[in-house]
C-alpha cells in the first residue's frame, strides 16, 4: 500500500514537472515578438541636426527604421555582405529596399541596413534575405507608403504641419495602420521644449500577426507636432 502511494506521488510529481517544462517551453516560444518601427524623416533629421539625405526618395512618407525582435539572442552569424544584397538576394529586393528603407541622415543606405541586420536581424530567426523581405512585406501590407494620405482621410484627420493631442494621433494611427483593431505605439522626440512625432511602432507576434502594444505612447507630451517635410 505504501509502495503504491509512493509510486502515485512520484508519478504525479513527474507529471507536474513535465507540465511545468512544457508550459515554460510554450511560454518561451509565445513570447517571441517583433516591432516594425516606422520613422518620420523630418523629425529624424531634426534630432540629428542634419538635412534629409539624398537617398530619401519620398521625404513626405514614413520610412522603415527596422524590424526588431524581442529576443536578443543571435540566431545567425551571417555578416552583412560588403556588396549589399547583390551576391545574396533577388534583384527585386535590391530595387525596392532603397525606396522604403533609406538612410535618412546619411547618403549611405548600406550603412543603415548593416546596422539593422547586425543589431536586430541576426536575432530575428530569419536569414538575411528573408529578414529584409519580411520587413518590406509588412510595410507594403500596412500600406505605410500611403500613410500620410490615409491619416488625412481618418475620422479625425491628421495633417502634416499641425499639432495634435495624443488621443487624436492614437485614434488616427489605429484607424489607418490597425484597421480599427490594434493600437500602435507612438514615439516622440523632445527637441527644445517641444515634442515631435518621430516613430510609429507596430507590434507583431511570432507569426508576424498584429497584436496590441504594451502602451500607446513613449516620450510624448500633451501636444505633439507632426512637422512638415523640409
Amino acid at each position: 500500500m505504501k509502495k503504491s502511494i509512493m509510486s502515485n506521488k512520484i508519478t504525479l510529481a513527474i507529471f507536474f514537472l513535465l507540465n511545468v517544462i512544457f508550459a515554460s517551453s510554450d511560454s518561451k516560444s509565445d513570447s517571441k515578438a517583433y516591432i516594425l518601427a516606422l520613422q518620420w524623416p523630418n523629425t529624424t533629421c531634426f534630432m540629428n541636426g542634419k538635412t534629409i539625405s539624398k537617398t530619401v526618395k519620398n521625404p513626405k512618407s514614413f520610412g522603415i527604421h527596422g524590424l526588431w525582435p524581442s529576443n536578443s539572442e543571435q540566431t545567425s552569424k551571417e555578416p552583412f555582405p560588403k556588396d549589399g544584397f547583390k551576391s545574396l538576394c533577388p534583384q527585386t529586393l535590391q530595387m525596392e529596399i532603397p525606396i522604403y528603407w533609406p538612410n535618412m541622415i546619411e547618403d549611405n543606405n548600406a550603412k543603415l541596413w548593416s546596422i539593422e541586420w547586425n543589431k536586430h536581424g541576426r536575432c530575428s530567426g530569419f536569414d538575411i534575405c528573408t529578414y529584409f523581405w519580411n520587413t518590406l512585406g509588412l510595410f507594403k501590407t500596412l500600406r505605410a507608403i500611403n500613410l500620410v494620405g490615409e491619416l488625412e482621410k481618418a475620422s479625425k484627420p491628421v495633417v502634416v504641419g499641425n499639432s495634435y493631442d495624443l488621443s487624436t494621433l492614437s485614434a488616427a494611427f489605429k484607424e489607418t495602420l490597425g484597421g480599427g483593431k490594434n493600437d500602435t505605439l507612438i514615439r516622440c522626440a523632445k527637441i527644445g521644449e517641444k515634442y515631435y512625432l518621430w516613430e510609429v511602432h507596430v507590434y507583431l507576434d511570432a507569426k508576424l500577426t498584429r497584436v496590441q502594444p504594451p502602451e500607446v505612447a513613449r516620450g510624448c507630451g500633451s501636444t505633439i507636432i507632426f512637422p512638415s517635410p523640409i
